[in-house]
């Protein structure tokens, strides 16, 4: 089971998703890891832990609105993809981690037009406070202030 939880904000500005991966218990009885693209198929990367009801679960943060590829790797070699993946290509299962776009339903069109819209805004109250952003063309006097 994937169960991607709501969107957070990093340190750094950039929105986040925790997805939480989940194996039932009589799927297997021993160690298994989530494998994929975003930890170059390392198993050691992201081991399962094992909860008491004996589910296999691991929570993994991604960026949002990338697509991730992944299987899971059971302790005896067996690889075995998740039930709920998006699709599938060579590799193994991809699973879309949403973008805020996607969770808040906005269509792409408006989007722009929105973005457009704050742009034009922005430039305009900093024009009207005589201020300008780098690269978009000054025209504060080159008077030195004394």
């Amino acid at each position: 089971m994937i169960r991607r939880n709501e969107l957070i904000e990093d340190g750094a500005g950039r929105a986040m998703v925790d997805v939480t991966f989940t194996i039932p218990a009589q799927v297997t009885d021993g160690p298994v890891s989530v494998v994929g693209d975003f930890n170059d198929w390392d198993p050691y990367a992201h081991p399962m832990a094992r909860q008491g009801d004996g589910d296999h679960v691991a929570v993994i943060r991604f960026p949002a609105g990338m697509t991730v590829c992944f299987r899971y790797l059971a302790h005896d070699g067996h690889w075995f993809d998740d039930p709920d993946i998006n699709g599938r290509d060579h590799r193994g299962g991809l699973i879309h981690i949403p973008h805020w776009d996607d969770v808040l339903d906005i269509d792409p069109e408006l989007d722009a037009e929105l973005d457009a819209d704050l742009e034009a805004d922005l430039e305009a109250e900093l024009e009207q406070a005589d201020l300008r952003r780098p690269g978009k063309g000054d025209r504060r006097s080159k008077t030195p202030i004394k």
